[in-house]
């Protein structure tokens, strides 16, 4: 009894209407102990809901709190909820990378969800309401993505998105993604023609809810305006001032007047006339709009800030008050540097480059060119028309079958996608083996080819050592066989010597000694003997004869001879007593 009372408390204190202190009231709610579990969730993400717009931070701090909050009894009830307001309330703050996480956290779960549907328990309503929360999670992914400017991310989110808003019937669904895909294109893109077609399909669908009062929803007004800036905001970048003007006025003026509360979307679209009047040249007109948006963003909204003060920047920039400028684009540069956004870095240090220049600054001026430059190359990375197209048509959807049918049709992608990674398993692994198996067969066969190679290494080291003694030996052979030679010719030279110095002293007449020398000079044996020494010298140095005749083209047989003997270390008599010739004329032929 006491538990109902106090949800019965709870739940007039959640239907109060907003007053100056429901903030108060709901924090003293907190301090009764009695508020536990997803009752205590539920204050915080009323609190949360409350101060976002005035202070996001403040919003993802009690969204954090809530965090803590013991839910183990239904973890479900608002956990993707409390999810999917961190990653909204962070990314106004500036704190991407946090939205990232709980953007990634929120989709697992509810992917999750998805995997569980072959379970006869579910629903129709049931089913339905996990695809409205899956694809408020790709819708928050996307939104994220495309503040860091990581746009095909942000489309490949988006795109799935109006998938899943088109399964569920969703019209204002669809519209919001239309219009968030022109966005991609016009910004990241660069497609300005195919995002004001998107645009205009958002508008178009929009108007059309408008023309039936049953079907107007909440936020319906807002997201009209938002089409109208859009829409404005492609006419600008395609240089329709006029058309751009006119749109963007029109979202500005239905927000002013009929979401007067709606600060953050005013600020944009007050943004927006400041672009459209600078691009006409009326700078002073410019300058009221966007000093109009930074005054309400500076204290309540961090997320567009960094674009206003650029705007305003160049604006003085422009009028010459380089003061001003450079106050904004430090402060510019500054968000950048902290939030890691490289775009808003390469901007504002480009502008700062060109301020400093203009105060004859240089040596600052180059500094922040530098830093431009370094920052240049990693901003947007754009992609071709064709990747864009192939993109598109990957996600073109066809009708989906009757609501009586998307259980059994989720049930049976799931088991096809549990079978599929049964078989890539299979097949990872059958490929796995067999590049282990190559790869043990590949290391065998090389260390069989570094055994044959070093065997046949050894074999011809054996081989030469093997030639160089032979020729060692022939060399010896031939040597010996020269001085035998020369020995011999110097002994017949002797004796004929002798036998002619006899004659001369009265035996010329003796017919024996007359024979005897004209033997010894006529005697064939030492001919013979040269003959088998040139034979040898030719067969042993035939390499030899062959370079020299390509390196001297032109010698004789004789000089070729010489050049062999010489090889021999034979000395010039030596020389002489073989080839028959005077010493002195080995000496001039060496």
């Amino acid at each position: 009894m006491k538990t109902l009372l106090l949800l019965i408390c709870l739940s007039c204190y959640l239907a109060l209407p907003s007053v100056g202190n429901e903030i108060d009231s709901l924090e003293n709610l907190l301090k009764q102990p009695e508020i536990t579990g997803n009752s205590r969730v539920k204050v915080y993400l009323r609190l949360a809901g409350r101060t976002f717009r005035q202070s996001p931070r403040k919003a993802v701090e009690y969204l954090k709190a809530a965090e803590l909050v013991d839910v183990s009894e239904d973890p479900m009830k608002y956990g993707p909820k409390l999810n999917a307001r961190l990653v909204q309330y962070c990314r106004l703050a500036g704190d991407y990378q946090e939205a990232l996480a709980y953007a990634g956290r929120n989709e697992a779960m509810y992917q999750k969800a998805w995997d569980d549907l072959a379970q006869p328990t579910d629903s129709i309503k049931r089913v339905l309401y996990k695809q409205y929360y899956l694809n408020n999670c790709y819708y928050h992914s996307a939104e994220v993505y495309h503040k860091i400017g990581a746009y095909e991310q942000s489309l490949a989110y988006y795109l799935m998105a109006r998938e899943g808003y088109e399964l569920l019937g969703s019209q204002g669904g669809i519209s919001a993604t239309y219009n968030n895909i022109a966005v991609i294109y016009l910004e990241g893109l660069q497609n300005t023609e195919l995002a004001l077609r998107y645009f205009q399909k958002s508008y178009s669908l929009n108007k059309e809810t408008a023309s039936n009062p049953e079907k107007i929803t909440y936020g319906l007004d807002r997201n009209m305006a938002n089409n109208e800036a859009n829409i404005g905001e492609a006419y600008l970048t395609l240089g329709n001032y006029d058309s751009a003007l006119f749109y963007t006025k029109k979202a500005y003026d239905r927000t002013r007047f009929n979401r007067p509360n709606d600060r953050y979307q005013l600020s944009m679209y007050a943004v927006g006339l400041g672009d459209i009047f600078h691009a006409r040249g009326r700078l002073d007109s410019a300058l009221y709009y966007v000093e109009f948006a930074y005054g309400i963003q500076k204290d309540n909204f961090p997320d567009p800030i960094d674009r206003t003060m650029l705007t305003l920047s160049e604006l003085y920039f422009e009028k010459q008050d380089f003061e001003k400028a450079a106050v904004y684009a430090r402060q510019a540069y500054a968000i950048g540097q902290e939030s890691a956004v490289h775009n808003t870095i390469y901007q504002s240090a480009g502008l700062m480059s060109r301020i400093l220049k203009a105060q004859q600054r240089y040596k600052e001026s180059l500094t922040f060119l530098e830093t431009a430059q370094v920052y240049k190359d990693s901003v947007f990375q754009l992609q071709s028309s064709e990747e864009i197209a192939h993109m598109n048509a990957q996600f073109v959807l066809e009708e989906q079958e009757r609501e009586n049918q998307l259980l059994k049709q989720k049930s049976a992608l799931t088991k096809a996608r549990m079978e599929k990674q049964y078989l890539i398993g299979v097949v990872l692994l059958v490929i796995t083996l067999a590049m282990v198996a190559v790869a043990m067969l590949l290391y065998k066969r090389g260390k069989v080819k570094q055994e044959l190679a070093a065997q046949k290494i050894k074999y011809e080291q054996r081989q030469k050592e093997y030639l160089e003694k032979e020729l060692q030996f022939k060399d010896q052979e031939l040597t010996n066989f020269a001085f035998q030679i020369v020995e011999k010719n110097n002994f017949m030279a002797e004796v004929t010597y002798a036998v002619e110095q006899v004659k001369k002293k009265g035996l010329q007449q003796h017919t024996a000694l007359n024979e005897l020398i004209k033997k010894l000079k006529s005697h064939d044996l030492i001919n013979r003997h040269q003959t088998e020494f040139d034979a040898h010298v030719n067969s042993i140095y035939d390499a030899f004869y062959n370079k020299l005749d390509e390196v001297y083209a032109g010698l004789t047989q004789k000089e070729k001879r010489l050049a062999a003997l010489l090889r021999l270390e034979l000395s010039s008599k030596e020389i002489s007593a073989i080839t028959g010739i005077s010493a002195k004329s080995v000496d001039m032929n060496r």
